[in-house]
């Protein structure tokens, strides 16, 4: 953690943001140079009120109180911090005078994470500071987890409270669409015919049904399929697997590609195509984890959709 804190320090980008609230200006120099040394931000304010409205209008990583301030005391900060839903999560270190045991009995019992005797020593102040942002992070990555999961059983329900292809091609695209906030998320069903393939469906089009398509203009697709394998292009402009297509996506209104196939008795039967129009290109790890899920979800209700129109047609 330590490391890291340097590299962002060395490189210039921002780090965790720490709000110092003390009332004695030595205090908060000497807190905040210590913090941002170590890559960290440090946002000084003298006062609770100005505490209370600058967590309000942008939540610090982590707040460092000071107890004894004149006017609304650190404690009385404290139990407004944690009395709040939106600010209850953020982590507190009470920093106190050792010669007040009492105080910080009713700090801790108000709900702080932790605390600092004055006068403050740096290295422990940096081993608390690096501890809790450790665990924020940890607790933040468990909440991605959990709402992962929830939308990857969202669309599991969903597709498996019909057996029409065509719903199940709808709800496919539009969950995903939605989670990864793509410009536009297409169902590609791969034709009989070399180089033809077929989108049958379109989170932005609902009128797209079964529109032919040559895989000639779509060699990300092709690599997909070839591969069995999903293809990330980050830049269409500069990606040289576009290459032989670059010039019909001038002007295109995304950026990014995420071709993921579908993949049915061992053979890709379809893919899932993802493009998005964001001012960082590329998309996440947990992005690409979460939408191969739905790849292989897909793979099993168009197996099951198959088979029960089948049937009605046997019948």
């Amino acid at each position: 953690m330590e490391s890291a804190q340097k590299d962002l320090a060395s490189t210039g980008s921002p780090g965790p943001r720490i709000l110092v609230v003390d009332d004695d200006p030595v205090a908060r120099q000497f807190i905040g140079d210590t913090l941002t040394e170590r890559g960290l931000v440090s946002e000084p304010v003298a006062d609770g009120p100005a505490a209370l409205e600058r967590v309000a209008a942008d939540p610090p990583a982590l707040v460092l109180l000071d107890i004894l301030m004149p006017g609304l005391s650190g404690l009385e900060v404290l139990r407004k911090l944690k009395g709040d839903p939106k600010t209850q999560p953020i982590p507190v270190i009470l920093v106190t005078a050792k010669d007040k045991p009492a105080d910080l009995v009713a700090g801790l019992e108000a709900g702080a994470d932790d605390y600092l005797a004055k006068p403050v020593d740096p290295e422990e102040l940096l081993a608390r500071v690096r501890a809790h942002l450790r665990t924020r992070d940890l607790l933040g990555e468990l909440e991605k987890d959990r709402e992962d999961l929830a939308a990857v059983l969202e669309i599991s329900r969903a597709v498996s409270s019909t057996l029409k292809s065509g719903e199940i091609f709808g709800i496919l695209v539009d969950r995903t669409a939605r989670i990864v906030q793509a410009y536009r998320c297409s169902l590609v069903l791969i034709g009989e015919a070399p180089d033809t393939a077929y989108v049958v469906a379109s989170h932005d089009d609902q009128s797209v049904r079964n529109l032919k398509i040559s895989l000639r203009r779509y060699p990300e697709i092709r690599l997909a399929v070839a591969q069995r394998h999903r293809v990330v292009v980050e830049n269409i402009q500069d990606d040289p697997l576009l290459a032989e297509v670059r010039h019909h996506l001038r002007g295109a209104p995304f950026v990014s590609i995420l071709v993921l196939p579908i993949i049915l008795r061992e053979n890709v039967v379809g893919t899932l195509l993802l493009r998005t129009s964001r001012l960082t290109p590329g998309f996440s790890q947990r992005e690409i984890h979460l939408c191969q899920l739905i790849a292989d979800i897909a793979a099993g209700a168009l197996q099951n959709a198959h088979l029960f129109e089948s049937l009605e047609l046997a019948n």
